[in-house]
């Protein structure tokens, strides 16, 4: 299985914010995702890429895409 990717890089920002409040208040409906453990955590806002598997490979053809697409990045 080869990726194809529309793009360049892959670029993440992490920013320290203070928020007075749940983080699940900055959390999006639709793609949530929040991590929170002893009173700290974060929340991610957006998405730099996404890969989608099914059926019975798709373990294997997670990993294979997941290796190729750090290999293109090392280059």
């Amino acid at each position: 299985m080869r990726v194809a990717t529309t793009t360049t890089s892959l670029l993440v920002r992490t920013r320290a914010m203070t928020h007075e409040g749940a983080l699940t208040e900055w959390v999006s409906a639709e793609n949530p995702l929040t991590f929170q453990r002893l009173g700290h955590g974060f929340v991610g806002l957006g998405q730099a890429l996404r890969l989608t598997f099914r059926g019975p490979n798709r373990f294997l053809d997670a990993s294979t895409a997941w290796k190729e697409l750090v290999d293109e990045r090392r280059d």
